[in-house]
């Protein structure tokens, strides 16, 4: 079937992909369908089943949750925290998981969470994955991270079984290799730069940061969030930061970004001051004229480095970098080119460090 009449081309919300969880999982109460060991299989990736638990109940949105199971016989719940594009926010899980306990019906039972997201799993979802099998506070008895790939894996075998299910699989297919081939950052063949991912994509900028500072960097138990890819937009376009330095009143982050010409890497300063208060004004400009020489000083003789000089700026560029040449010839220059940025983002941060 063309994707063309696939109902899951349209039916793209996270609604949609509770409906079909919820799906497959009711044929667990029908072991003679043809789809019951599926269900099986999924559930069997959540938890770990026992012979008694042979029933269970399914409910969505209750206490808004995503999808909630419940094994009546042994006294389990799972909580399914469904995503496609987005990620938890506002300690979600936590205040699910809090209510489902103290209510009446679900009182005494286990409670296991499951973090299930089909697309692209950004740091938000590491960040919310991490806290979930590391915080010693969780009310919960057990955490399962369940990723479009793992998803993919479970719904293989069951092939050319049911229309339904093949069309959910056609689009999972065609959601994980659209994040595949819109991540290659390296991707420059089109003419005009504006077209290359790294220019129009999340996911693509996404990598090459990660590319340059891998995640070992990132502290997952520092509340700073450095070296915690975030990322955002401006006037349609995406932008891409990676913070190294956390203050007070200020930051100073690395961002992925594309200009006039081409995308590029630049180093900034960030303190929104008040630009009516010369006292804060000065005191802005001081500590600018700080940051930019030991950037300076960090930069060196390099030549990928420009110095910024927009000093009285909110968000003020210490460093640019345009990073086009080094795209279009990325397996030449990767290695060096991300080794330098390290080198220099290390360099920068000895250099502030003492003048503190």
């Amino acid at each position: 079937m063309s994707m063309e009449h696939n109902i899951f081309k349209y039916a793209t919300s996270e609604l949609s992909q509770d409906a079909v969880i919820c799906w497959i999982l009711s044929f667990y109460n029908n072991k003679d369908s043809k789809l019951y060991s599926l269900a099986k299989d999924l559930l069997s990736s959540f938890v770990e089943l026992s012979p008694e638990d042979n029933k269970i109940e399914i409910q969505q949105q209750f206490y808004k949750t995503d999808i909630l199971i419940h094994f009546p016989n042994t006294k389990k719940v799972i909580i399914i925290e469904d995503k496609t594009y987005t990620s938890e926010h506002d300690e979600q899980i936590a205040k699910y998981v809090e209510k489902i306990s103290n209510d009446d019906k679900y009182k005494g039972c286990k409670v296991y969470v499951v973090y299930f997201k089909t697309g692209f799993y950004y740091d938000n979802d590491k960040l919310v994955e991490y806290k979930c099998r590391n915080n010693k506070d969780n009310k919960f008895d057990g955490f399962k991270s369940i990723h479009g790939e793992d998803f993919q894996k479970i719904l293989q075998k069951y092939k050319n079984i049911d229309a339904t299910l093949d069309m959910y699989i056609e689009y999972l297919d065609n959601l994980i290799g659209w994040y595949e081939s819109h991540g290659k950052f390296d991707d420059v063949h089109n003419e005009s730069f504006w077209d290359w991912n790294v220019a129009k994509e999340y996911i693509a900028q996404y990598k090459l940061m990660r590319t340059i500072f891998p995640e070992e960097k990132w502290n997952k138990d520092d509340k700073s969030k450095l070296y915690m890819i975030y990322s955002g937009s401006s006037r349609g376009r995406p932008w891409t930061e990676i913070k190294i330095l956390n203050g007070t009143d200020y930051k100073v982050f690395w961002r992925i970004d594309t200009d006039n010409k081409g995308p590029y890497l630049s180093l900034r300063y960030y303190n929104p001051y008040d630009k009516d208060n010369d006292e804060e004004r000065r005191k802005h400009t001081n500590e600018y004229q700080i940051y930019y020489e030991c950037a300076k000083k960090a930069c060196g003789e390099n030549e990928y480095c420009k110095l910024g000089k927009k000093e009285n700026y909110y968000e003020a560029t210490l460093l640019h970098i345009h990073i086009k040449g080094i795209l279009a010839k990325w397996d030449e220059n990767k290695e060096c080119f991300a080794k330098e940025i390290r080198k220099i983002t290390d360099n920068f941060i000895a250099y502030v460090n003492n003048q503190k």
